[in-house]
C-alpha cells in the first residue's frame, strides 16, 4: 500500500481564491494509525483538515466469503475507537460487484450485479458513514470501469468512499483515462473525486 500526499498544492482556500495560510500539509499533519500488507490507515489532522483515510486491497473475488469478511472485520476494527468521530476517506480495491440495491451509501449508477461476496464491502461502507460518489449519477461522469477483465469487460473494482457528514458543496467523481499505471498490460484506471465545502474560521480575541 502507497500514499502519496501533495505538500506543495494547496487543499484548502480564501473567498478571493487564494490559497489559505493553514491549508497546505506538512509532514508533521500525518501518522500511521495501522498498516498490514493488504490495508493502511492514516491519521490526517492539519490545521484545517482531519480525517481518517483508509487504504485497502480486499481479497479477490475468487476468495471464500469467510476471508472476505474477516478483512472488512480486520479494517474496521484497525482504528482504535478515540477516533469514531473523526471523518473518513476509503480508498479501495474492493474486488466485488455492487450497485443492485442503491442506498443513501451506494447508488444504481452503472450498477453490477452484487454477490454475497459483495455484503462485507457494502457493510464496511454503511458502517464507516461513507458514500461512494462513482455510484451515484450526480457525482460521475464518463465510464466507470477501472479494471479490465481478460475477457476485456472493464468493471468497478477500485472506488474512493467520502464522509457523509461533510456538508458538501459539490462532488465530483470520473475515470482518469489518460494516467497510465500498466505494468504488461491497460488492466487498472485510476478513480479520482473532488470535492469541495465551505468551512469558517474562528478566532479568539
Amino acid at each position: 500500500i502507497l500514499l502519496g500526499f501533495a505538500k506543495q498544492q494547496p487543499f484548502a482556500f480564501q473567498h478571493d481564491g487564494k490559497p489559505h495560510g493553514q491549508g497546505w500539509f506538512d509532514e508533521n499533519d500525518f501518522a500511521v494509525v495501522a498498516a498490514d500488507p493488504r490495508f493502511m490507515i492514516i491519521k490526517v489532522h492539519a490545521r484545517c483538515l482531519k480525517c481518517i483515510l483508509v487504504a485497502a486491497h480486499a481479497p479477490h473475488s475468487g476468495a471464500d466469503i469467510d476471508t472476505i469478511e474477516i478483512f472488512w472485520q480486520q479494517v474496521s476494527q484497525a482504528v482504535p475507537k478515540k477516533y469514531d468521530g473523526w471523518p473518513r476517506v476509503l480508498l479501495a480495491d474492493a474486488n466485488c460487484r455492487f450497485g443492485d440495491c442503491p442506498n443513501q451509501h451506494i447508488s444504481d449508477h452503472d450498477s453490477e450485479i452484487s454477490t454475497a461476496k459483495s455484503d462485507a464491502f457494502c457493510q464496511f461502507v454503511a458502517s464507516q458513514n461513507l458514500f461512494i460518489p462513482a455510484s451515484f449519477s450526480t457525482c460521475h461522469t464518463g465510464p466507470s470501469g477501472t479494471w479490465c477483465h481478460p475477457n476485456g469487460d472493464w468493471t468497478r473494482n477500485d472506488v474512493i468512499g467520502v464522509d457523509m457528514t461533510w456538508p458538501l458543496l459539490t462532488c465530483r467523481s470520473w475515470i482518469d483515462t489518460h494516467i497510465d499505471v500498466s505494468l504488461q498490460k491497460d488492466d487498472h484506471r485510476p478513480a479520482c473525486v473532488s470535492i469541495m465545502w465551505h468551512s469558517e474560521t474562528v478566532q479568539a480575541r
